[in-house]
């Protein structure tokens, strides 16, 4: 039996210092849920950091990572996300 029942939530949580430098936090859970068959997807918690610096009103710099627990986790049945992950990079306001 396919069965789509499961509990999903993300909390936000943002810092700033001076206006310039910030760091956001969400922390995320997803209950055990059900797949195709008689599959069962096992529950996971997935913590996401970035840190930005805005060096002026036209130019941020930023450093991100996802999924820092590095589990398999299914927002989506059957779709796996992908895991540990990191990205450097820089907005440009014109």
């Amino acid at each position: 039996n396919y069965q789509a029942n499961f509990h999903n939530r993300k909390e936000y949580a943002q810092y700033n210092i001076r206006k310039r430098i910030f760091f956001d936090l969400s922390l995320g859970y997803c209950s055990q849920m059900a797949a195709f068959g008689n599959e069962v997807i096992d529950g996971f918690a997935d913590l996401d950091l970035s840190v930005s610096y805005s060096v002026n009103k036209m130019f941020t710099v930023f450093a991100r990572g996802g999924n820092l627990f590095n589990r398999e986790m299914f927002y989506v049945q059957n779709y796996l996300e992908p895991g540990a992950n990191f990205a450097l990079g820089m907005y440009l306001k014109l």
